[in-house]
């Protein structure tokens, strides 16, 4: 059974006001929206999506800050029907539901107070917001503020092997959610928060901003992420150094003019990556498609030199090609750039 709170409820504006309040946040899949700063701009957004079945996305954090941490638990679509899920009571849903109570105690372990969300249709959110964490970062200060954040939430969650509906995706500041109280464009369900009885409700918002996060917990993070960093900065004047010669293998290059898709596009961004291309240059290639979208390209470029820089992430192996139908054995064995290559990532 669907229950729904209007948005013009006293408690639901309250809530909104205070959700928004640490900053202004981008609005929209793009992130491109343009919402007016104020309750009334959100409602206003929030039913102009409904009237047109869009999801009411906003950024988890505002423009260089970090105010809440978020966790997301989805269904696996490949495994089972959703369309039998009805409402956030919905049996097939149990098992995420255990899931998101048991990182939600993890979270008050913390000293925080953690809000489950439900997501309308597949899954659930969970929230907490956190102390002394919401000012402006510089440019300088930004990437150990993106790091102090994964490693709030990866220690916060401590075994991932316990959560095997997280989504990994969110795990990053530049992540997108449904707003609370909004409505998921498919089905129609309200994005609501739930009690630990599994009811919904809304909350006194302003508990949860009084309840965050500890400083200690977030110094501790920040310390470590500020090591690990040097760390990587080290290993990666290494890495570089090893790295000559780099070419786009044809497989790729190939896919990417013919048929790309997610997949490929991605292969091609991390080859251009690691070719040394800069920002332009890979604008330039993607401008090449018909659905080349500005803001969009410019925030996969960024997203993904994060991931290189950071994470050490790498080109797809051969087997990763051959297994997204991006290369096959003829392929391979025509132009041998793969098994050729001197990185030693590409092949098994």
């Amino acid at each position: 059974m669907n229950i729904y709170y209007n948005l013009s409820d006293p408690e639901v504006e309250k809530f909104l006001v205070l959700w928004f309040a640490a900053g202004e946040h981008q609005f929209g899949r793009k992130r491109y929206e343009k919402v007016d700063y104020s309750l009334e701009g959100y409602k206003k957004y929030i039913k102009k999506c409904l009237a047109e079945k869009k999801p009411a996305f906003h950024s988890v954090q505002p423009k260089a800050s970090i105010t809440k941490l978020f966790w997301e638990f989805d269904i696996d679509e490949k495994k089972f029907d959703i369309s039998e899920i009805t409402d956030h009571n919905s049996k097939m849903l149990d098992e995420l539901w255990e899931q998101a109570k048991k990182l939600s105690f993890k979270i008050i372990d913390k000293g925080a107070m953690p809000l489950i969300v439900y997501s309308g249709r597949k899954g659930f959110h969970v929230w907490c917001f956190v102390q002394g964490f919401g000012y402006r970062y510089t440019k300088d200060e930004v990437r150990t503020a993106k790091a102090t954040y994964k490693n709030m939430l990866k220690e916060i969650a401590d075994d991932y092997d316990e959560y095997k509906n997280l989504d990994r995706h969110p795990l990053h500041v530049n992540a997108l959610a449904r707003i609370p109280f909004s409505f998921h464009q498919k089905t129609g369900n309200q994005v609501v928060p739930l009690n630990f009885e599994r009811k919904p409700f809304i909350p006194d918002i302003t508990k949860y901003i009084e309840n965050k996060i500890s400083k200690d917990f977030i110094t501790d993070m920040s310390t470590k992420a500020a090591t690990e960093l040097t760390a990587r900065e080290w290993k990666s004047e290494i890495f570089k150094s090893e790295i000559k010669d780099w070419e786009i293998r044809p497989c790729i290059e190939k896919r990417f003019r013919e048929s790309p898709n997610h997949n490929v596009n991605l292969a091609m961004l991390l080859e251009c990556i690691y070719a040394g291309f800069d920002d332009i240059k890979i604008h330039e290639l993607f401008k090449t498609h018909k659905d080349y979208n500005y803001e969009m390209t410019d925030y996969q470029i960024k997203y993904q030199r994060e991931q290189v820089e950071e994470e050490g992430i790498k080109p797809f192996k051969v087997e990763t090609l051959k297994r997204m139908g991006i290369c096959n054995d003829k392929m391979c064995k025509e132009c041998g750039k793969c098994k050729k290559s001197k990185a030693p990532w590409f092949n098994k």
